[in-house]
């Protein structure tokens, strides 16, 4: 079984009410990886071919060799060390398909509004704050 974690609570209207236009969103977390710094390499290595979003702990000595360990140990010792991938990072929201959603969204906002549909019928069909709404018009 899986935790839900709710986000993207949209910035108009009543708490409880989702908007058809701008639904809310959800990420998925492996029970087993969640809050545990002590999970296994394996599980570890299988939430991120999952697409786990995870940060992902692995201890040193079960995949670097003995010298190397020696050598970092020179350095640094005892703690939580941020290794960054070597190939880059996508942008934000590219891989989920995220993103293109949002641009999407966008252009239909920036046609409506060119079609002569006021901001604030804007903001209450896409539940989003007529400040959201100009910025999005105005291309900020």
């Amino acid at each position: 079984m899986e935790t839900l974690i709710q986000s993207a609570v949209p910035e108009s209207g009543s708490a409880g009410q989702r908007c058809p236009a701008n639904p809310r969103l959800k990420r998925r977390i492996p029970p087993e990886s969640a809050g545990s710094p002590a999970a296994g390499a394996e599980q570890v290595r299988a939430a991120a071919s999952k697409g786990g979003s995870l940060i992902n702990y692995i201890n040193a000595e079960e995949i670097l060799p003995k010298n190397l360990l020696d050598e970092i140990r020179r350095y640094f010792e005892g703690g939580a060390l941020y290794v960054p991938r070597s190939e880059g990072r996508a942008a934000w929201g590219t891989g989920s398909g995220t993103r293109a959603e949002l641009d999407e969204r966008n252009r239909a906002i920036r046609r409506e509004y060119a079609a002569g549909i006021r901001m604030s019928d804007l903001a209450v069909k896409y539940c989003l704050s007529s400040d959201s709404i100009r910025k999005i018009v105005r291309g900020a």
